[in-house]
């Protein structure tokens, strides 16, 4: 089982592209896609958002989404 509270989370409203890049569920694919819809249409205000990025399917919705804070 994984113990939540030894997760690093990673800020997804100020986190740098190269920051969740470095995550192994996000990597480059995912990570200027999402940085740059964040850049254009602003904050997001649920992780839930993200998935309308048509990279992130529900699979790689599901593993990156436990790594992701809205602080």
């Amino acid at each position: 089982m994984l113990d939540t509270l030894a997760i690093r989370r990673i800020p997804l409203n100020s986190c740098t592209v190269e920051r969740l890049a470095a995550h192994p569920y996000a990597r480059w694919r995912i990570a200027k896609p999402l940085v740059a819809y964040r850049q254009q249409h602003g904050p997001f205000k649920r992780i839930d958002d993200i998935r309308v990025i048509p990279v992130i399917d529900e699979e790689g919705f599901r593993k990156l989404a436990p790594y992701l804070t809205l602080e």
